[in-house]
């Protein structure tokens, strides 16, 4: 049996009536092992699932507290003949720090179980999700 590599995650779908979007928000957050998080990146998880990864580009957004966000947003599509697309704003937050990419806390740090516990220990990743851009970015605004 596999251990889990999460201590909490969140995942919400959220949709705007007035414009008829939605958005999918999944929230991961892993302090005994952080470096779990790294088997459940958007480069492995979505073509697990039959999504095939067409690019990524790094990115920002500002959030209402008028914060800017380092990102990056990928874009995915399953091909014919089930044909469908998808665009990922992701993030993380590690030790209190907002950072893009997962190449900042691959190294022997968060290999380590934290033994300890310590609660300044930790990494988030924020996952939002949709069909178009404008709702990944107003979602990540609004969160």
């Amino acid at each position: 049996m596999e251990k889990p590599f999460a201590n909490d995650s969140l995942s919400r779908r959220y949709i705007n009536g007035a414009s008829n979007t939605w958005a999918d928000v999944y929230i991961v957050c892993c302090s005994s092992r952080p470096s779990g998080i790294l088997s459940h990146r958007r480069r492995v998880c979505y073509p697990a699932h039959g999504w095939k990864h067409d690019r990524a580009v790094q990115s920002q957004f500002t959030s209402r507290a008028r914060r800017q966000v380092d990102c990056l947003i990928h874009r995915f599509h399953k091909p014919t003949p089930m044909y469908d697309q998808t665009l990922v704003l992701n993030f993380y937050v590690l030790n209190g720090q907002i950072i893009a990419d997962e190449n900042d806390f691959s190294g022997p740090f968060s290999r380590t179980p934290n033994i300890a516990r310590g609660p300044s220990r930790y990494v988030a990743q924020v996952q939002i999700s949709s069909v178009l851009e404008n709702s990944v970015r107003t979602a990540a605004k609004d969160m």
